[in-house]
């Protein structure tokens, strides 16, 4: 995913919109795991000044953890507790965090 994202940064500063568009599509196949979810978010932060890249990597990390956890509390008190306690680490969490909850809400069906 850094490939990826060093990618993007050239894409958007060339103006290479069908590049930036594939790229973006291609973040949510690429493979994540518990060894690299971290990873992914602290790129996602690292890369705020792109905000879709931004939020595709985010969005990507958000919803591995979201299935992994799995609405069980204490998996993900679990992962937490494994997690240096970083500033960065607890910054991408917390983002991470309520990415999740937005998602859960999102496949809610609608009131009327």
């Amino acid at each position: 995913l850094r490939y990826l994202s060093s990618l993007y940064y050239l894409a958007d500063k060339y103006d290479i919109q069908e590049l930036r568009g594939k790229i973006l599509t291609s973040i949510p196949e690429q493979k994540i795991s518990d060894e690299n979810v971290l990873d992914v978010a602290i790129l996602a932060e690292e890369h705020t000044v792109h905000q879709p890249l931004s939020e595709a990597l985010y969005d990507s990390a958000a919803s591995f953890l979201k299935n992994k956890f799995n609405n069980k509390l204490d998996t993900a008190i679990d992962f937490f507790a494994e997690t240096e306690a970083t500033e960065v680490n607890g910054l991408v969490l917390m983002k991470m965090m309520a990415r999740m909850k937005l998602q859960s809400i999102q496949k809610l069906p609608q009131s009327q």
